[in-house]
């Protein structure tokens, strides 16, 4: 077997110009001292290191939008920058740009050249019913050594298996760029997904991904349909606010048919979600400024997904967390509880044991300014005593409905946030959104830079830690782990402080807090759970990853 290995020497480009003067007088000048360095791969988070001296202050810039540079700019003295890809290859050919280092009117300029070897997966998701058998995976690529590739798992299964009595993976049908696969028969109610990667062999047992695909098996369909709508809108409150105006939250559940309202089930799940709702701080101790209605929704099937008829149309989707939902039939649902959205939080609950959960957040489709509406969904995942059900929901309602939180953490091949999210970034900022998440690692400009250093806050770790808003450079959160990153920790202070801020101006119907009022609040009612905040990441464990919230744009 052959070893892909492509090395080159780097095309560099230099121009000096006269004119700019370091602070000796001299003319700034730039040495680039690398001159040698593999191709990138044709995938994301590909990275190169470029080491020079400048002699003055120095800012690097990059003339494709494929590529990063990290950091852009510095001082004068002995400098590394990082370029990093963020987007796959998928021209077939070599591509190249320029990363230019200027200091003054000196200027040098690399070269810098993505692979244009290319694989992908002839579909996206291949589709399995619930009775199991045979699965055909095939890909195309313009890389004529195969024995260099493989189709591999990305997740631990148990369910699914290779055709090794076809030979799926040597021979003739591997040359031919297929592999089959067994899936054995799913007796859960629930679907599920496995994820398999197209590899390419760089080195000595090292790979890189090329492609992902995705195997998704049905559920069993009990073949049951609801006969008796007569509950279908019933409104019940489960809590009434005894401090502010009160906010609304309306709970809701789709893929319930009749039979698990007339036996209780769809009350207790309601029940369940709403004490979930406020088990972590600050809304644990913030409770009393909520009332919380239940409205009752029958739907057809008792399931949910594509194939399913329910009040909502609840369909998760294979590739991430994401669920595609009839967000104007939730909203006519939360109001026959509540006549007037604009501060309510509406919570479905899927009859569903998958592990997903996403939020809808709403934005003024005139205007663009972002709403407090919001819409959350969230399976019972696992089962209803799950903690994973809890956390998850917390996460969604909470974190991003309520607080309009950020995810903290970043995906490798999201790489660096472009200047439009900076900018939306920036601006949900003015509204007090994303509070949790900046562009910045000035520790003195952060967002959350009055928590740095405050004694009162040291068993959270709280700095400048990259990664945040789903990109893994330029972004960045206050916490090694918390509620919006692994759902292993609990919030963070500048995000409990987000959540307060967000209940004193919807209940109260006051201003932002100081730093001063909500630390000497925090300090009554802060979390104690801080012991686990370096646990593993729950979202290691899933075979799909979460998906960031969905920017809905509605008249309003």
């Amino acid at each position: 077997m052959n070893t892909y290995c492509y090395v080159t020497f780097l095309f560099i480009s230099v121009w000096l110009f006269a004119g700019c003067k370091s602070d000796d007088g001299e003319a700034a000048s730039i040495t680039v001292t690398d001159t040698t360095t593999e191709i990138l791969y044709p995938t994301v988070d590909q990275k190169m290191t470029i080491t020079f001296t400048a002699s003055a202050d120095w800012s690097a810039s990059c003339s494709a939008n494929w590529l990063t540079v990290s950091p852009a700019s510095g001082k004068a003295g002995s400098q590394t920058i990082t370029v990093t890809t963020t987007q796959i290859n998928r021209t077939k050919a070599s591509r190249s740009a320029v990363v230019t280092i200027s200091a003054g009117s000196a200027q040098r300029s690399v070269n810098v050249v993505q692979s244009g070897d290319y694989g992908t997966f002839d579909q996206k998701v291949y589709s399995v019913g619930a009775e199991g058998g045979a699965v055909a995976i095939t890909f195309t690529s313009n890389i004529d050594d195969v024995e260099n590739m493989t189709v591999a798992y990305n997740s631990e299964t148990d369910w699914i298996h290779w055709d090794v009595s076809s030979g799926s993976r040597s021979g003739e049908e591997w040359r031919g760029k297929l592999t089959r696969l067994v899936v054995d028969a799913n007796e859960s109610r629930s679907p599920r997904t496995a994820i398999y990667v197209l590899a390419l062999l760089t080195g000595e047992n090292s790979w890189v991904g090329l492609d992902t695909c995705y195997v998704q098996q049905a559920g069993l369909d009990s073949g049951y349909e609801s006969s008796d709508f007569s509950a279908d809108g019933e409104v019940t409150v489960m809590q009434r606010a005894t401090q502010g105006k009160g906010i609304s939250i309306v709970l809701m559940g789709d893929g319930f048919a009749d039979k698990e309202i007339l036996d209780g089930t769809y009350q207790t799940v309601m029940k369940t979600a709403m004490e979930h709702l406020f088990s972590e701080e600050p809304v644990k101790s913030l409770r009393d400024y909520f009332s919380v209605y239940a409205v009752t929704a029958v739907s057809k099937s008792d399931n949910v997904g594509g194939s399913f008829s329910t009040v909502f149309s609840t369909v998760p989707d294979p590739q991430s967390s994401n669920i595609e939902a009839d967000t104007k039939a939730v909203d006519a649902y939360a109001k026959k509880a509540v006549t007037d959205l604009t501060d309510a939080l509406s919570v479905v609950i899927l009859n569903s044991s998958e592990h997903k959960g996403v939020t809808y957040l709403y934005h003024n489709s005139k205007t663009k300014v972002p709403l407090q509406y919001a819409i959350a969904l969230c399976p019972v995942i696992e089962s209803l005593e799950s903690e994973q059900f809890r956390l998850v929901l917390v996460h969604e309602a909470i974190g991003h409905g309520l607080a309009k939180l950020g995810d903290e953490y970043g995906y490798k091949e999201n790489g660096a946030p472009s200047q439009d999210v900076i900018d939306e970034i920036a601006r949900d900022h003015q509204y007090g959104w994303l509070r949790n998440v900046d562009t910045t690692d000035d520790v003195t400009k952060v967002d959350w830079h009055n928590f740095i250093g405050d004694s009162r806050f040291d068993n959270e770790y709280i700095g400048v830690y990259e990664g945040g808003y789903t990109y893994t450079i330029g972004a960045y959160r206050p916490t090694p782990k918390s509620m919006m990153n692994g759902n292993d920790s609990p919030f963070n202070a500048p995000s409990r402080k987000a959540i307060y801020d967000r209940v004193m101006s919807i209940g109260e119907g006051r201003p932002e807090s100081t730093y001063a009022e909500f630390a000497a609040f925090d300090e009554q009612h802060k979390p104690q759970q801080w012991s686990y905040l370096f646990g593993r990441s729950t979202r290691s464990e899933t075979t799909v990853r979460p998906a960031p919230p969905v920017r809905v744009y509605r008249e309003w």
